[in-house]
């Protein structure tokens, strides 16, 4: 199979229909979602940024997405510009977003709608029971584990993924 091939059989890793928000920003349509991992079928909320000058059509849209594990990135105050920059401006060569890669002010136009819902996406709940059950995705991210041990012997008792919404 190529990179260019898509298996019927793969689970979409966004469903654009589960949406905690969405607005249009500087010609780009943002909106608030959950990413869904198709190996660990955990979730986490995510950007996704799509061109709003263009019809969405099943199969012909480039969403750029950005996850919560990435957003220290995109931070104003700490982010990584070098790491950002060069993603903007292939997200416009490729046509996904509007622009030109070479005009600082469309790069700045995309950096802006980014940050104009960052915070948003990182107070999203976790996804939906409903889109969870339907994507087979975990609803919660695990941020730790509980071991149970007996202390006389050291044998481990029990062992639970810790989960919510942190």
């Amino acid at each position: 199979m190529t990179s260019n091939s898509i298996s019927v059989s793969r689970r979409p890793v966004l469903d654009l229909e589960l949406r905690d928000f969405e607005t249009t920003i500087n010609g780009i349509h943002v909106i608030g979602t959950w990413f869904m991992d198709e190996e660990t079928r955990r979730s986490q909320p995510c950007l996704v940024l799509m061109d709003a000058t263009r019809r969405t059509k099943r199969g012909r849209v480039i969403p750029c997405v950005i996850t919560l594990d990435q957003a220290w990135r995109w931070a104003p105050d700490i982010g990584e510009p070098e790491h950002c920059w060069p993603i903007i401006r292939d997200w416009i060569k490729r046509g996904a977003l509007p622009g030109s890669a070479a005009n600082d002010r469309d790069l700045w136009a995309v950096l802006g709608a980014v940050h104009s819902r960052l915070r948003d996406m990182m107070m999203m709940p976790p996804i939906p029971a409903k889109g969870a059950i339907k994507h087979k995705s975990s609803p919660e991210t695990p941020f730790g584990m509980v071991t149970i041990r007996n202390d006389s012997t050291g044998k481990v008792l029990h062992q639970a993924e810790v989960t919510g919404h942190v």
